[in-house]
């Protein structure tokens, strides 16, 4: 089979863990050339930079923070300068912070929406500002079903997902007349340090051991298993390819076929 993606140039925020090291790698495998940013975990970054060159494939690690317009814009330009294009945008960095809404602090609540809405923000209108003299493009941004659902304890998670789904439809209309597609996946319950933390703290605050934590939430799966970061990579790799090219605006549910129940346990 043909590359999906062959010759195309990908940003990926967040692209050096977990579900961001995934679809790093699913990009790569289509022949993609991948930008990796990173500000936190920039040495992971450089390290992944280091193993997708030597395959033969172009990889930058740039340090940025996705809060920051000025990073953010130069992040953008020098993927252009040293990949030549932009082709694809992943917005995938993304944090969570966990507590009911009478006892959050007012710096979590700023920092969950900034990283994971405003981010997507800023990096979007960048990135748009050269996919639409190019007249193309694929943005790819990851939301949650804590996007489409709320639950307790994740108010600022799931408003900040919230506005991630209500950005990519919005986005998606105006991008639409320069031929570039706006989708996001939002997956659910995914094997990563992400999904460890929060489980970690459902178990002491309900007081009940992490096996019984992760048992309950595959009860919520019907094809009875957590998602992979790799489950994630592919439907961003569809929606980052000409095989989406009709689909623009959805937010596409990667979850087993499961949804999040509206309680704490059971």
């Amino acid at each position: 089979m043909n590359p999906k993606l062959d010759g195309k140039v990908a940003i990926v925020t967040g692209g050096a863990r977990g579900i961001g090291r995934a679809v790093t790698l699913a990009l790569v495998n289509e022949n993609a050339d991948v930008a990796i940013v990173s500000n936190t975990s920039i040495e992971l970054a450089r390290n992944l930079a280091g193993e997708i060159s030597r395959t033969g494939r172009r990889a930058l690690a740039i340090k940025a923070d996705v809060t920051k317009s000025d990073e953010v814009d130069r992040a953008v330009e020098e993927t252009s300068r040293c990949l030549g294009r932009i082709d694809i945008l992943v917005n995938n960095a993304g944090i969570v912070r966990v507590g009911p809404v009478i006892d959050f602090g007012e710096e979590d609540w700023d920092a969950t929406l900034d990283v994971n809405a405003k981010g997507v923000f800023l990096f979007s209108k960048a990135v748009a500002k050269y996919m639409t003299s190019q007249r193309k493009g694929k943005i790819v941004n990851i939301a949650s079903d804590s996007g489409k659902t709320g639950e307790p304890l994740f108010a600022a998670y799931s408003a900040s997902k919230f506005a991630v789904v209500g950005f990519t439809q919005a986005f998606a209309l105006e991008m639409a007349p320069y031929n570039i597609n706006v989708n996001a996946v939002c997956p659910c319950y995914v094997e990563t340090e992400m999904l460890e933390y929060t489980a970690k703290i459902f178990s002491a605050l309900e007081s009940v051991s992490l096996d019984e934590i992760k048992r309950r939430r595959l009860t919520e799966i019907p094809l009875g298993r957590m998602a992979a970061p790799e489950d994630i990579a592919r439907a961003v790799v569809f929606l980052a390819s000409d095989d989406s090219a009709f689909i623009t605006g959805q937010s596409i549910n990667v979850t087993g076929g499961g949804a999040k129940k509206f309680c704490v346990g059971e």
